[in-house]
């Protein structure tokens, strides 16, 4: 090897060195690691996707992520809140954490409810008791942008048995009396 390449090898190597050493990691990197999980018995289901339950012997709300269910005055919002409970009331969950929301919630993926794997967002979705998140874009919400949404809403199930469901982020915003004439979802 001449003297310029062997520098030019040197230079190469100590540019690596330098990049490992003191370079962020690039999105693909971030990626690859893993959210941290976490075991608890779910204890109490407040509506259809939000729920407590004892970590290390505290309560705790976990909120799912990738859905919006029905808040529980809202139509169909005590059916979504029911069949949550079905699925989890006295049962051991593993969950992904994903972050925290405003109320300090964790914000969370289900991963395992008693040992089995469990996609409980879509299972929710598939059988009505929640809008997928998928469906937001640029602050419009398109039903069809979810392909388990999309078959739900095709077969009338849950929520999707009203002509027109009020979203809850919009629900939420209604007065009395608004509320009131939405709930007719006949």
């Amino acid at each position: 090897m001449t003297k310029p390449h062997k520098y030019l090898a040197i230079a190469y190597l100590l540019l690596w060195v330098w990049i490992i050493l003191f370079c962020p990691p690039t999105y693909a990197q971030l990626r690859i690691s893993q959210p941290p999980t976490a075991t608890a018995k779910v204890i109490r289901v407040l509506d259809g996707d939000t729920f407590e339950v004892i970590q290390n012997l505290q309560k705790v709300r976990w909120r799912i992520s990738g859905i919006d269910a029905p808040e529980l005055k809202q139509p169909f919002g005590q059916q979504s809140a029911d069949s949550l409970t079905k699925i989890l009331i006295n049962r051991t969950i593993t969950v992904q954490l994903l972050g925290k929301d405003l109320f300090q919630r964790d914000i969370i993926n289900v991963t395992h409810i008693q040992g089995k794997r469990c996609d409980l967002d879509s299972l929710i979705i598939a059988n009505g008791w929640a809008w997928s998140q998928k469906g937001w874009y640029a602050n419009v919400y398109y039903l069809h942008r979810d392909p388990i949404q999309s078959i739900a809403v095709t077969q009338k199930r849950g929520i999707w048995q009203c002509d027109t469901p009020v979203i809850p982020k919009m629900w939420r915003r209604l007065n009395a009396h608004n509320k009131r004439l939405a709930n007719n979802c006949n």
